[in-house]
């Protein structure tokens, strides 16, 4: 899918990190999360993707999908977007996170590039939120930093592209369900970590159903079951527990075993 870039110019040039907001009918509360994190992290590279919003399009646009790709497929056009930058990591975020305290885009880089095993870096949820339910273990947690854990929502994460590329990237998909377990299971397979940071957190509360543009209601989880039996026949992908059967405390790690550098306060 080609991109229409906006007049608009693009902020910052270090493209070593590229922080992309997928964007559908957000308008106003897309501008207010682009703005803000443009004020915390000052000379970083920020991208909007509108994915053809048909309404409510934000003012901060800097790349435009000239129809929907839906999430799924939303998801993979920003990684695309990401490497046809240059960039090593991707800072992927709904457009409906919103941030709870300060968020640095430097030190989740710092983070990925002293930990090479590291591949993907999450805020993690506000307790009270329903994504912080659903993921208990990615609820922040007071006096925690970094912990290691199953798998990860990629509501607001840092990835680490190569990585992806590794693995064959994610298959297309409408929904996109399914994502963050397969590249957990792909961490697993290969040693590497899917970690959560308390430092940084966002409240998400998630859309209602998923509708097409023909006003059907798309089963997000029949897709899901369907694209992964078809790419890895007779695999647990969507199942960690069969592949990670720790509960999610013994699963976690502390900052301190984890890297020789904590993050800042």
């Amino acid at each position: 899918m080609a991109f229409l870039a906006s007049d608009r110019p693009i902020r910052g040039s270090d493209l070593k990190t590229i922080a992309v907001i997928l964007e559908y009918c957000g308008g106003a509360r897309t501008d207010r999360l682009f703005a803000s994190i443009v004020s915390q992290n000052p000379g970083a590279t920020v991208f909007v993707l509108d994915n053809a919003s048909p309404v409510d399009r934000a003012d901060c646009v800097t790349h435009r999908n000239p129809v929907n790709s839906y999430i799924g497929n939303g998801i993979r056009d920003c990684i695309r977007l990401a490497e046809s930058a240059g960039a090593k990591y991707l800072f992927y975020c709904v457009n409906d996170a919103e941030l709870h305290g300060r968020l640095d885009l430097a030190e989740f880089e710092r983070v990925l590039e002293a930990d090479e095993h590291i591949v993907q870096l999450s805020c993690s949820m506000t307790p009270d939120s329903p994504q912080g339910r659903a993921y208990p273990w990615m609820a922040s947690r007071p006096g925690r930093t970094l912990r290691q854990v199953r798998h990860a929502d990629l509501i607001a994460c840092m990835l680490r592209l190569d990585f992806i590329r590794q693995f064959g990237g994610f298959p297309k998909s409408l929904g996109g369900w399914g994502y963050s377990r397969e590249l957990a299971y792909m961490a697993y397979r290969m040693r590497k970590k899917v970690v959560v940071c308390d430092t940084f957190t966002v409240h998400h509360v998630p859309g209602g159903e998923m509708r097409l543009a023909s006003g059907a209601v798309h089963n997000r989880g029949a897709e899901m079951h369907a694209i992964y039996r078809r790419r890895y026949p007779g695999e647990p992908v969507l199942d960690y527990t069969k592949w990670l059967p720790l509960p999610d405390e013994e699963a976690e790690l502390e900052v301190g075993r984890l890297l020789s550098c904590p993050l800042r306060r």
